[in-house]
């Protein structure tokens, strides 16, 4: 009886693909959100700040601090201290990180 690690569905991995897709998404949308007032995008995130920053600030630090469960979607044990689990966690920083600048620039 072998301890393979059991295979992740096509489903797990989409959504794996998906969350990380939103993870580097997200900042780069904000930040060209705040460097352009005047177009649509600035607009669409003003609005949305009060409703959606919150779930995406509770999920962001939730990928911080614990990055290799969402790796764990995909299949396989994680060291929690390892680079792969770490790399998550930055992109949950950059996600706080950009949720406050976009905040403190627009002040709105």
């Amino acid at each position: 009886m072998g301890l393979s690690v059991p295979k992740a569905s096509a489903l797990r991995h989409t959504v794996f693909v998906v969350v990380l897709l939103c993870l580097v998404a997200a900042p780069t949308f904000q930040f060209v959100a705040v460097l352009s007032t005047d177009s649509t995008s600035h607009g669409v995130l003003a609005h949305m700040t009060p409703f959606g920053f919150p779930f995406w600030g509770v999920f962001a630090v939730w990928v911080t601090l614990d990055g290799s469960t969402l790796y764990r979607l995909v299949g396989g044990r994680l060291d929690p201290f390892g680079p792969k689990a770490l790399s998550l966690s930055a992109l949950g920083l950059v996600n706080i990180a950009s949720m406050f600048l976009f905040l403190v620039l627009t002040k709105s």
